[in-house]
C-alpha cells in the first residue's frame, strides 16, 4: 500500500510539474500577447498624436484659405473698379485698315491718321488692337489720360 501510495504521489507531482509547466507556457504567452498589445497601442497613439497635429495644421490653412478668399473678393472688386476708371479713357476706333502690325505700329499710326482725317495732333499714352474680328478692320483702342492728351488744331 505504501508503494501504491508512494507511486500515485509520484504521479500527482509529475502532473502538478506538467500543469505548472503548462501556466507558466500560458503565461509567457499572455505577457508576449500583452506586450505585442501595448506596443501597438502606443502606435497607435502616436499616429492618434499626428493626426492631432495634422488636423490643428489643417483648420489653421482653412482659416488662412477662408482669409485668402475674403482678400480675393476684395481685390478683384479694386481691380474691377481700376479697370472701369481705365477705360474711361480710352477710346475705341472702327475702321482702321489691320495691317498685323505691332502695338508700337499701331501706336504710331493712330496720331498720323489723325491728323490726315481731322487735323488735329493727339498723343497717344497707349493703345492696342482688340480682338479680330470677321473683316480685316480690328477695333482699335486708344488711351488718351487727359494729363497726356494734348490736341491741337493746324
Amino acid at each position: 500500500m505504501l508503494k501504491e501510495l508512494k507511486a500515485e504521489t509520484g504521479r500527482l507531482a509529475q502532473g502538478q510539474v506538467d500543469i505548472s509547466a503548462n501556466v507558466a507556457t500560458a503565461q509567457k504567452s499572455f505577457e508576449e500577447g500583452f506586450v505585442a498589445m501595448n506596443t501597438r497601442i502606443l502606435k497607435i497613439e502616436a499616429q492618434c498624436d499626428k493626426i492631432d497635429d495634422v488636423k490643428e495644421r489643417l483648420i489653421l490653412a482653412e482659416e488662412a484659405v477662408k482669409t485668402f478668399e475674403q482678400t480675393s473678393t476684395v481685390m478683384s472688386s479694386r481691380l474691377d473698379v481700376i479697370e472701369d476708371r481705365a477705360r474711361r479713357d480710352n477710346l475705341i476706333f472702327h475702321g482702321i485698315p489691320d495691317a498685323k502690325e505691332s502695338w508700337i505700329q499701331t501706336e504710331e499710326k493712330i496720331p498720323s491718321l489723325s491728323v490726315a482725317v481731322s487735323s488735329v495732333i493727339i498723343f497717344v499714352v497707349l493703345c492696342g488692337r482688340l480682338a479680330l474680328l470677321d473683316s480685316a478692320e480690328s477695333p482699335t483702342w486708344v488711351n488718351l489720360r487727359l494729363r497726356s492728351l494734348l490736341v491741337l488744331r493746324r
